[in-house]
């Protein structure tokens, strides 16, 4: 789902089919929606429906019946879309931090240092664990590393609380279409689980970004199941190299981010 605009559109369809076909992505999907003004009155959760329908049909999927994305922005927007949809269902995948730091930094957008990927970390898992507390009944959090130790049984599970059939060939994946232009941040999907990957981060990151990773989000570790490595004797940077680090994530990403960005291939398949 993505933000697309939902922040400047208000919930307003007009306001977002507007944004929607001004977005370069949107229009190479070679979607066709049909007549603009029908479309708009179809009101905000129609529309939406309406381009997951248009999508399906353009991948063979046009019998599809359930729509399933996997924006992780969509923890920010939970309390919207249960509003538009309510059956929707929520899986709040939750990975430890450090590993997702050790994905990310490398990457052209997000957080570009430890201090930065924890911060982002915690305020994206704000949004799920909310969501858990307030929908316990429509949110269903779910370990990384679960998944990838017994993904059967884990997928099982998932299935369950979505009311899904379970079928083997899920166990395979290989099923999502990747876009040219992230094919290379999401080189393993396709791929069997591997539990060896869960603790790659321990060679990826040195051991003053973990230490400065959990000097910012060190509480939250244990409680969500990880053991921290410094728990509370892990140092934070000093102020100097606190602006520093800041003045150093924006100048990449004004500047490299952008570069690599406009470089990568297009998102046509």
């Amino acid at each position: 789902m993505r933000n697309w605009g939902w922040r400047q559109a208000n919930r307003d369809s007009v306001a977002a089919l507007a944004w929607l076909e001004n977005q370069r992505k949107f229009r190479e999907l070679g979607i066709d929606l049909g007549p603009g003004r029908q479309v708009a009155e179809l009101g905000f959760g129609g529309l939406f429906q309406r381009i997951a329908e248009a999508y399906a049909a353009t991948v063979g999927r046009g019998d599809a019946v359930v729509w399933i994305d996997h924006s992780p922005q969509n923890a920010q927007l939970g309390r919207i879309l249960f509003e538009e949809w309510p059956a929707a269902r929520l899986v709040h995948l939750v990975r430890d931090g450090r590993a997702i730091a050790a994905s990310v930094l490398p990457l052209d957008w997000g957080p570009n240092n430890a201090v930065s990927a924890a911060q982002w970390w915690t305020k994206a898992l704000a949004h799920g664990l909310a969501l858990e507390a307030v929908f316990p009944d429509r949110v269903l959090r779910v370990s990384y590393e679960a998944l990838v130790r017994e993904p059967e049984l884990v997928l099982r599970r998932i299935c369950e609380f979505a009311s899904l059939r379970f079928d083997p060939a899920m166990l395979r994946g290989g099923g999502l279409r990747i876009p040219a232009a992230t094919a290379g941040q999401h080189s393993l999907v396709g791929k069997p689980p591997d539990p060896a990957r869960i603790d790659v981060w321990r060679h990826i990151l040195t051991p003053r970004q973990i230490e400065l990773f959990e000097a910012e989000a060190g509480q939250l570790l244990p409680l969500l199941g990880y053991t921290p490595i410094y728990g509370e004797a892990a140092r934070g940077p000093s102020p100097v190299a606190a602006l520093m680090l800041e003045a150093s994530n924006r100048m990449r990403n004004l500047t490299i981010n952008r570069l690599r960005k406009r470089r990568r291939p297009s998102p046509r398949v």
